[in-house]
C-alpha cells in the first residue's frame, strides 16, 4: 500500500477542534413497605385478604458543565467552549478563528503512534492522539489551552424530588359458578409528589464568546409543583372449562413513572451553518451559525395511565403442549409524545430572526 505522502510524520498531523462538557449525577431511592394477610376460610367464596402500604421518595440531581478556555486577542482574554481553529468566530470585526493550530510536533505528550489495524495489512503506523491521555479531560484541555476551567450549564442542570405513597386491598376468591373459578378482587390508592428545580434562560446572557459557544447564565431557578393521585381497581378470574381447559379474564388500571430527567432537564440547543440563507431579502454570512433546534423536558408531564383488559382460552392438549389464543386492549391516556412547535430564538450572534424547532 502506498500514500502520496508520508503519512507516519507527525509534522504533517494537527489537532484542530476540541470540546468537553460533562455533569455530575446524583441518585437516591428509598422504599419502605408493609404487607398482610387473613386467611378468612378455606371452603367459602372469600378465601383470604391481602393488604398492605408502600412509601417511596426518588431524589435525582444532574449537574452540568462545559470546559471554557481562555484564548487571547489584542491582550484581551476570550473564553471558547468549541475550540475550532478551522471555524470562524467573529471577534471585534476580526473574520477568523482566534484558536491556535495544534501541531502534533507541538503536543507530544498527547500523541502516538497507532498500530494494529484489525486484518487489514500494509498500514504502517500513523500519528494519533493518545487515548490514555484523554483519561484525564481537565488535564488534557489544560495542556492545550492552560487555564481552562468549568462552567457550569445551568440549562442542563436540575433537580427532582419524588415521593410516592401506595395502600392495597386485595380479596381471593374462589367457587362455583357453573364451572369452578378463582381470582382475585383488589384496589390500590397511589399518591406521586414532585418537585422539579430548573434554570430557565434567555439565550441572551452567557459566559464564552456566545451563548453556543460558551454557557448560558440561568436566569433565577424555578420550582414546579406536580402532584397526582389515582384509585387503581383490579380483577382476575380464571375458570375451569375441564380438566385441560381454562378460561381467563383480567382487568387492571395501572399508572407508570417517568424518567425524571424527562420532567426537569433544562433547554438544550443546536446551530447550523446559514450557507446561502437570507433574512427580509438581504445576506448573511454564509459562516453565520443560525439556531436550528432545541429541545426541553416538562415539568407539567402527567403520568402515563392505563386501563387494561384481557381475555384469552389456554388448551393443554397432552403433557408438554398447549394451545392458547388471548385477546386484549390497552387504552392509554397521557401517553408520552414530543410536541413540535415553532419558536424565535436567537443566532449565534444573538440576534433574533425567525423560529425554529
Amino acid at each position: 500500500m502506498s500514500f502520496a505522502s508520508d503519512v507516519t510524520n507527525p509534522a504533517l498531523y494537527s489537532l484542530t477542534s476540541t470540546w468537553a462538557f460533562g455533569n455530575r449525577s446524583e441518585a437516591q431511592l428509598d422504599a419502605y413497605r408493609i404487607d398482610g394477610a387473613y386467611r378468612v376460610s378455606d371452603d367459602g367464596l372469600l378465601r383470604k385478604l391481602q393488604f398492605g402500604g408502600r412509601y417511596g421518595t426518588r431524589d435525582v440531581s444532574n449537574d452540568a458543565f462545559r470546559l471554557l478556555s481562555p484564548i487571547s486577542f489584542g491582550g484581551t482574554p476570550y473564553l471558547y467552549y468549541f475550540k475550532d481553529a478551522t471555524g470562524i468566530n467573529r471577534v471585534n470585526g476580526l473574520n477568523r478563528s482566534l484558536v491556535p493550530v495544534r501541531k502534533f510536533a507541538d503536543i507530544p505528550g498527547l500523541t502516538t503512534m497507532a498500530t494494529g489495524f484489525g486484518p487489514i495489512t500494509g498500514i504502517p503506523a500513523l500519528p494519533a492522539i493518545n487515548p490514555t491521555a484523554l483519561n484525564d479531560v481537565q488535564q488534557f484541555n489544560e495542556a492545550l489551552f492552560p487555564g481552562t476551567r468549568e462552567f457550569a450549564n445551568p440549562t442542563q442542570s436540575y433537580r427532582v424530588n419524588s415521593r410516592d405513597v401506595a395502600a392495597y386491598l386485595q380479596a381471593d376468591v374462589a367457587g362455583q359458578l357453573i364451572v369452578p373459578f378463582t381470582g382475585n378482587v383488589g384496589l390500590r390508592y397511589a399518591r406521586n409528589s414532585l418537585d422539579i428545580f430548573t434554570n430557565p434562560a434567555n439565550g441572551i446572557a452567557f459566559v464564552g464568546l456566545n451563548a453556543n459557544n460558551g454557557v448560558q447564565l440561568a436566569l433565577p431557578t424555578v420550582k414546579y409543583k406536580n402532584d397526582s393521585d389515582f384509585w387503581l381497581p383490579n380483577a382476575n378470574l380464571n375458570f375451569e372449562l375441564a380438566s385441560d381447559m381454562r378460561l381467563r379474564f383480567a382487568f387492571a388500571k395501572v399508572v407508570g413513572t417517568y424518567d425524571l430527567a424527562t420532567l426537569g432537564q433544562g433547554f438544550a440547543f443546536s446551530y447550523v451553518i446559514n450557507g446561502s440563507r437570507t433574512f427580509n431579502g438581504q445576506p448573511l454570512p454564509s459562516d453565520l451559525k443560525r439556531f436550528n433546534l432545541g429541545s426541553a423536558g416538562n415539568p407539567s408531564l402527567k403520568l402515563p395511565q392505563s386501563t387494561n383488559y384481557n381475555v384469552s382460552y389456554e388448551w393443554y392438549f397432552s403433557r408438554n403442549s398447549i394451545l392458547s389464543v388471548a385477546a386484549f386492549l390497552f387504552d392509554v391516556k397521557s401517553f408520552l409524545q414530543t410536541n413540535t412547535a415553532i419558536e424565535a430564538q436567537p443566532d449565534e450572534d444573538d440576534v433574533v430572526r425567525e423560529g425554529d424547532q
